[in-house]
């Protein structure tokens, strides 16, 4: 198997494990259905009306923001992706204010919108806000996963792997997830040796 195919492989088990794991949100505009802009447009509406009454509901923002990160999804499966783009913007700007009028998830917020940042191509402001939330709780399990996947995509593989050595060493983990970790750390090793 080539570099990158090593790579990709590590990308989506991770991927996987972080949406298993709950970082990022699962679907929730029913992309499966045979009607997702219906039901996403009846649940934007609804939040809509909710957040007229109170402009500062921090829930309703950050659920405002999760909407529009499963709206972009949805258009990226869609190949839509100037309408991918404009709901990512939105969910940014939605995690934004949230932070704004509470930081109490502070921390989750700082993923998301290091994923974001990613997923539209801005890869600094990415490993800018992941390595903001590291200096927060730098052996917090969910940064560092995040983090190493970030610095991954970015190709800094010896970073990324550093990450991983500590996520399989990282009591708070099952002896499951610190041996996964653990094998990332070879995957990593052994491309790095090529």
């Amino acid at each position: 198997m080539n570099k990158n195919k090593k790579i990709y492989k590590i990308i989506g088990a991770t991927v996987a494990a972080i949406m298993i794991a709950g970082v990022m949100a699962p679907p929730t505009i029913g992309m499966f259905s045979s009607q997702p802009q219906m039901a996403y447009k009846e649940h934007l509406d609804e939040l809509k009306v909710a957040l007229e009454e109170d402009p500062n509901d921090y829930t309703k923002i950050l659920e405002l923001a999760s909407l529009k990160v499963d709206a972009a999804s949805y258009y990226i499966s869609q190949e839509d992706y100037n309408n991918a783009e404009d709901y990512l913007h939105k969910a940014l700007s939605n995690y934004q204010t949230a932070l704004e009028i509470n930081d109490e998830d502070k921390i989750n917020i700082l993923i998301e919108k290091s994923f974001i940042y990613h997923e539209l191509g801005e890869v600094e402001k990415s490993e800018e806000t992941i390595s903001n939330a590291y200096s927060l709780q730098p052996e917090n399990p969910e940064v560092l996963h995040s983090y190493a996947i970030i610095l991954l995509n970015m190709g800094k593989y010896e970073s990324a792997q550093k990450h991983f050595v500590k996520l399989s060493e990282h009591e708070q983990l099952s002896e499951e997830e610190r041996q996964t970790f653990s094998e990332y750390v070879d995957i990593i090793e052994d491309v790095l040796q090529k």
